[in-house]
């Protein structure tokens, strides 16, 4: 368990050549490496070549420092492109955790690399991480009991919330019936006006209005600007991702399972990423064109690329 305290104002770490690096402590080193690189500061790479011998690789004394080794196989998960330092770093780091002796290791420093060579932090969803890790910090001989038990204090007292959150969304949807039915999605599917909200639930028709507003702001303020042609974009690349909810909805209605090749265009359009990408256009400059927004409501292949990658981390993640 570390504590971590990141300074109020952001500054640049993108030059090696500074204090908060000097140990030659690996695990210290990584660790504050991806906590940085986590909290979106721009700290490079180069702070890493301190464990390099004089032939440029890295040294064979890190193979025994399975701490270290597992620090730095975490903050390779945090590489940029182009990123060759930690891209060489990875498989070293790879490598010799998966030969590690458990003889020579804790029980739970060994749980951890196997856990890890599986499924590195950053693709596991953070609070079950934290749960994990308990466990595995209360093994450890060394362990301390305050902080060990400030730590389940903390997830508990999380969990109880989210329980209780939980119960009261499930109790207030049992009572008032408030999953739409496939007859009242489709007077929103094709729609954009606020005589579709008449007969909808009441919390649907505040969020749709609100939807409608948000929207009716922008068109006005692209108005002045001679760009009103760009919430035309934006309202269809809405109701495109709305189409998709009217189709798993009816799925789920009718209780019907659908096939891999019926499930992945929606799994992929859930991410979210089409709409969010057509919508981030609107608010460019004049950088941005009629043709860019025609080639991301088409068979755009960096942006279906990105929903993959989007939907299966996080697929992956919550598995």
């Amino acid at each position: 368990m570390v504590v971590f305290v990141l300074p109020a104002k952001r500054r640049s770490f993108s030059q090696p050549n500074h204090g908060d690096f000097m140990g030659e402590d690996v695990h210290m080193v990584a660790l504050m490496f991806w906590l940085l690189r986590q909290q979106g500061f721009n700290i490079s790479s180069e702070v890493f070549n301190k464990f390099k011998d004089s032939e440029g690789k890295f040294r064979e004394s890190l193979i025994i420092d399975v701490h270290g080794l597992l620090s730095l196989y975490e903050a390779c998960h945090l590489r940029c492109h182009g990123d060759a330092l930690m891209e060489e770093a990875l498989p070293f780091a790879i490598t010799h955790l998966e030969s590690i002796d458990e003889t020579k290791v804790s029980t739970s420093l060994a749980k951890q690399a196997s856990r890890a060579l599986n499924q590195p932090l950053l693709k596991g969803l953070l609070r079950l991480e934290a749960r994990h890790y308990i466990s595995l910090y209360q093994e450890e001989p060394s362990h301390d009991e305050v902080l060990l038990a400030l730590a389940k204090l903390d997830f508990n007292l999380l969990q109880e919330q989210h329980q209780k959150e939980i119960g009261k969304i499930t109790r207030c949807c049992e009572e008032k019936n408030l999953y739409p039915t496939p007859k009242q999605l489709r007077r929103l599917e094709f729609r954009w006006d606020v005589d579709a909200m008449d007969g909808l639930l009441e919390y649907t028709q505040a969020h749709y209005k609100e939807l409608l507003d948000l929207y009716g702001e922008i068109g006005n303020e692209l108005a002045t600007k001679g760009r009103s042609y760009r919430l035309v974009y934006a309202k269809e690349a809405m109701k495109k991702q709305a189409r998709w909810y009217f189709r798993e909805a009816k799925w789920f209605h009718i209780g019907y399972t659908p096939t891999m090749e019926e499930y992945m265009p929606l799994a992929l359009l859930r991410t979210g990423y089409e709409a969010l990408s057509i919508t981030a256009f609107v608010g460019m400059g004049d950088v941005v064109t009629k043709d860019a927004f025609e080639w991301s409501l088409g068979d755009c292949k960096i942006l279906k690329a990105s929903q993959i990658i989007c939907r299966f981390m996080d697929d992956i993640a919550s598995h």
